[in-house]
């Protein structure tokens, strides 16, 4: 086990120049690295909405069909609970998909977060840019 410094992660979302590095270009640049990445987040996104809407039909199919499969002999009232106990394998793949499409959800709110944040940026950058040498202020 290394007790040295961990290797940095590249991130997509809080990567990029620092304060000292704004120019016009790296900004524009920046910007056009978040367009790439919310255009990826956005098919992971679209990716994970359906693999969820398939487990859940998946699942809804798999309960119904259990419910009506349960023996005669249990109470109406008992066979939601027979389907439940069927179902648990099939509704444990609804949840995981549905978590990661909730992942896929926030990971698409944080790229649009920040490139609207970046192109705030790029308007500051701008007007000190065209501000620059002026003394009328």
């Amino acid at each position: 086990m290394s007790l040295s410094k961990p290797s940095p992660v590249k991130d997509e979302i809080t990567d990029g120049p620092q304060a000292e590095d704004l120019t016009p270009i790296r900004v524009e640049s920046r910007i056009q690295e978040l367009v790439g990445s919310l255009s990826d987040a956005l098919v992971a996104w679209k990716k994970a909405f359906g693999q969820w809407k398939k487990a859940e039909r998946e699942y809804d199919v798999a309960f119904a069909t259990a419910k009506i499969n349960v023996s005669s002999d249990v109470p109406y009232n008992d066979r939601g609970h027979h389907a439940t106990v069927a179902t648990v394998d099939q509704r444990t793949a609804k949840d995981v998909a549905e978590e990661a499409f909730r992942y896929a959800e926030k990971r698409l709110d944080a790229v649009r977060s920040a490139l609207s944040a970046w192109q705030s940026i790029n308007r500051s950058v701008q007007m000190a840019y065209q501000n620059a040498g002026r003394t009328d202020f």
